[in-house]
């Protein structure tokens, strides 16, 4: 028995597409109104973390962190993350897949 998709392929790839470029040019607006760049994402911490009896699996909350360049210690990670979805961006739109360990030398080939 076949599972039914909520989203076609295309479909899924045009979302994640879309919400890379959105990512890039929030980056984007934040730098040319002088500002440092800042995101935030959801908290990966165990406060943060819940079992869903329905889904049976753990579910990230509501609660989010902010990665800003504002501090010097958090440039490094920023601009990773900012690497990352642009070496996603790059695989989307270009149809290949990696796997974690390509992506990973890939970014110690870039430094």
């Amino acid at each position: 028995m076949e599972k039914k998709r909520k989203y076609s392929v295309t479909e899924k790839k045009s979302e994640v597409i879309g919400s890379l470029q959105a990512f890039g040019a929030k980056i984007y607006e934040q730098m040319e109104q002088g500002d440092f760049p800042s995101i935030a994402m959801p908290s990966r911490s165990t406060q943060n973390i819940y079992y869903d009896q329905a889904l049976r699996q753990f579910i990230l909350g509501d609660k989010s962190v902010r990665r800003s360049a504002r501090n010097i210690r958090h440039v490094k990670p920023f601009t990773q993350l900012v690497w990352v979805a642009r070496f996603s961006h790059e695989l989307t739109t270009q149809r290949k897949t990696s796997t974690l360990r390509d992506v990973y030398y890939s970014a110690q080939a870039y430094e």
